[in-house]
């Protein structure tokens, strides 16, 4: 079965930043909420199944889930630039850099993650949408 694994770097009121290397060496960085914000914070560190699926979420048909997270689930690796667009989900990006957007009416201007779309597909391509097992730690 396939590996990755995502180290956490940093965490602030902006978001938990870390970076994740998969088996291949494959690399890019992932944005997921601040470690402690409400009832969706950031998945703890532990080893996790990550499964290719379908039919979680309407706005991601396909899509990779984190399973086993303890009292939760529909956890998704999905595109996003800012934490205030995941509910306790893991955003892929080439770097972390500035975001200058308006989302659902809320003008965010903060670090987030850079071309999540275009980073996600290449992680799609490189675990080939087979089930891998995920480590996060923290750093």
């Amino acid at each position: 079965m396939r590996k990755a694994t995502l180290t956490r770097c940093n965490s602030s009121d902006i978001g938990t930043f870390g970076t994740l290397v998969s088996d291949s060496g494959w690399t890019c960085r992932t944005l997921e909420r601040p470690a402690a914000i409400g009832e969706h914070p950031c998945i703890p560190s532990g080893l996790y199944v990550v499964a290719w699926t379908k039919g979680i979420h309407p706005a991601h048909p396909e899509v990779y889930e984190v399973t086993g997270v303890p009292g939760r689930t529909g956890i998704l690796i999905h595109a996003a630039d800012v934490y205030e667009q995941l509910l306790g989900c893991v955003a892929p990006g080439s770097a972390v850099g500035p975001v200058d957007l308006t989302w659902e009416g809320q003008h965010i201007q903060h670090l987030g993650v850079c071309n999540s779309r275009s980073t996600l597909a290449a992680l799609i391509a490189d675990m080939g949408k087979q089930t891998f097992v995920l480590t996060i730690k923290d750093a």
